[in-house]
């Protein structure tokens, strides 16, 4: 598909997470991810990790790659999944909302 990636639209995140040993620990995965900030390598993030055998985790990961691989939407637009390897900082517990959203660098 020739698609410009200035044309696309970041249509969701796959995020992989190992420690700091190589291991891997689970997947989270964001759908609908339109128009909102994208993680740089070296982010810090927050979120829930779905781990082998179904349960969720809350974690603390720090960005360490970003790949990008555009697709076709079913009416033919062009959208991109970015795929995320994360290496766990930290396990958390977020008390409030706020502690569960990530902030991101700017790109």
């Amino acid at each position: 598909m020739a698609t410009q990636c200035r044309d696309a639209t970041v249509a969701g995140l796959w995020i992989e997470v190992y420690d700091s040993s190589g291991h891997y620990l689970g997947q989270a995965v964001y759908f609908d991810w339109w128009h909102r900030p994208l993680p740089s390598v070296g982010d810090r993030l927050t979120l829930d990790l779905t781990v082998p055998g179904g349960s969720s985790q809350p974690i603390i990961g720090e960005v360490c790659l970003r790949q990008f691989d555009v697709q076709e939407t079913p009416d033919g637009q062009p959208a991109v999944w970015v795929r995320l390897v994360t290496r766990r900082i930290a396990t958390c517990r977020p008390t409030t909302p706020q502690q569960q959203s990530a902030t991101f660098s700017a790109n």
